[in-house]
């Protein structure tokens, strides 16, 4: 902590919302002085609500917009990660609902 004040303007703090608690209290965390963006890991998050892997679930998509709704009143950009290309016929994760979107992948 002693860097901050050194690092403070170059150090970015972007939260991994993977969790039902996380859902739960997304608008405690957003809220938390410091945070520049969210990322929603679909697949923890929907493997934590009990619909592992089924991005259409009622339930997750449910939960992505409550968190797209918390992001939005907090203006935090939210992104979101995926191992692999998104088909164009899969919807993006939150995009249509007039958020940020960054995504993020890995190769």
């Amino acid at each position: 902590m002693d860097d901050l004040p050194t690092f403070g303007t170059e150090i970015v703090c972007c939260l991994l919302i993977e969790t039902t608690t996380a859902v739960e209290k997304i608008d405690a965390i957003l809220a938390v002085n410091g945070v520049d963006l969210a990322t929603v890991a679909p697949f923890a998050l929907s493997t934590s609500l009990g619909v592992s892997g089924q991005f259409q679930s009622p339930v997750f998509i449910e939960a992505v917009r409550k968190i797209e709704a918390a992001a939005r009143s907090a203006q935090i950009p939210l992104g979101a990660g995926r191992r692999t290309p998104r088909p164009r016929s899969t919807p993006s994760l939150h995009g249509d609902a007039g958020s940020s979107e960054v995504s993020t992948s890995s190769s």
